[in-house]
């Protein structure tokens, strides 16, 4: 996304435009045949879709490198309710991220793709209050099992495509991690802010952000944001990982929990 477009609407208002019926398909049409094959189409096996910065490249590899699901058959990276919307449509199974919203909106004003922390969390709060109507027809991925457990993951895809999932081991670990870190040099010349593995520069920069104050009103939309995941976790009929274990995030930020730890 161009500068231009960054400073001329927000990222939550680009995103709500997204949402709108036909806008996904009309703005993939216009991009270049690659970003086509993201939306979801009769011939999609699989929807996996998630807000930015909660695994959705990692799970994408996940699904196409070790599954071996040619990448033409999945439905992703969209950011958009619309990709999953049309996956549930057309009975098609749809996987949907969930990562603590601290995380997202810090990673993502990090990425670039928008200015301030509080536009991240209105896109996430849009994101994930468009969710609440699909649950019964969608299956959850909470962030923390995909990190700490993705062969749950990988097992519960292959289980819904009628196919048997490879014992997930260390040298499937390595590999998945070598192709992220490939695709990261090939599609953004290796920018650590970028990258879809932790990294050291990644971490510092959003030690920076959170150093910033927190306005009361993002604060407020922080705890909603946090309501609303706790709320789909406890609710979604299908969690990948429950009933093996309660998902308690790692990866939740407090604002200058952080910085303090730096010092």
């Amino acid at each position: 996304m161009s500068e231009f477009w960054i400073y001329l609407l927000s990222y939550a208002l680009r995103q709500r435009i997204k949402a709108f019926p036909g806008v996904l398909k009309l703005r993939l049409l216009l991009l270049n045949r690659a970003a086509r094959k993201q939306l979801v189409t009769d011939g999609t096996r699989i929807c996996l879709e998630g807000f930015p910065r909660s695994g959705n490249g990692y799970s994408y590899i996940c699904v196409r490198d070790v599954l071996r699901i040619s990448g033409e058959r999945v439905g992703h990276h969209t950011h958009s309710i619309a990709n999953v919307r049309r996956a549930v449509k057309r009975g098609i199974p749809a996987f949907v991220l969930s990562r603590e919203p601290a995380s997202c909106g810090i990673s993502l004003v990090a990425w670039g793709a928008c200015r301030t922390f509080e536009d991240a969390l209105r896109a996430y709060e849009q994101f994930y209050t468009a969710l609440l109507p699909l649950l019964a027809f969608v299956t959850i991925i909470p962030f923390e099992c995909l990190v700490e457990e993705p062969h749950l993951f990988i097992c519960r895809v292959a289980e819904q495509l009628g196919m048997e999932a490879p014992v997930w081991n260390e040298a499937i670990a390595r590999s998945v991690e070598e192709i992220a870190e490939r695709a990261n040099r090939t599609l953004h010349g290796g920018n650590p802010l970028r990258a879809s593995l932790p990294h050291i520069e990644k971490e510092l920069s959003k030690i920076e952000i959170l150093k910033q104050p927190l306005a009361p009103e993002a604060a407020l939309l922080l705890e909603r944001c946090r309501m609303l995941r706790t709320r789909i976790l406890a609710s979604a009929p299908d969690v990948v990982g429950n009933g093996v274990t309660t998902w308690v995030s790692h990866d939740n930020l407090l604002p200058g929990a952080q910085a303090r730890m730096a010092m």
